[in-house]
């Protein structure tokens, strides 16, 4: 089944434990042969800094997020 990204949202929350920040994503997923969409909630934890804009946690969240769904592929 070929799946393609339609849409990613990203938000930050800082109500992480030892004051670190969590990276949320909502990702939506379309199944190119049924049309079939998808959605996925995956969350990262990440430094928290003063010196980052948002924009920079998005980047390192994307990084994050990428490494945790390759490593989780792998294990299926």
């Amino acid at each position: 089944m070929p799946f393609k990204v339609d849409d990613t949202k990203f938000a930050l929350d800082d109500h992480a434990p030892f004051g670190k920040l969590w990276g949320r994503f909502l990702i939506d997923v379309v199944d190119s042969d049924t049309d079939t969409r998808r959605t996925i909630q995956l969350e990262v934890l990440l430094e928290k800094s003063d010196r980052y804009p948002f924009f920079h946690y998005e980047k390192l969240g994307r990084a994050e997020a990428k490494k945790l769904l390759s490593t989780v592929a792998e294990q299926l």
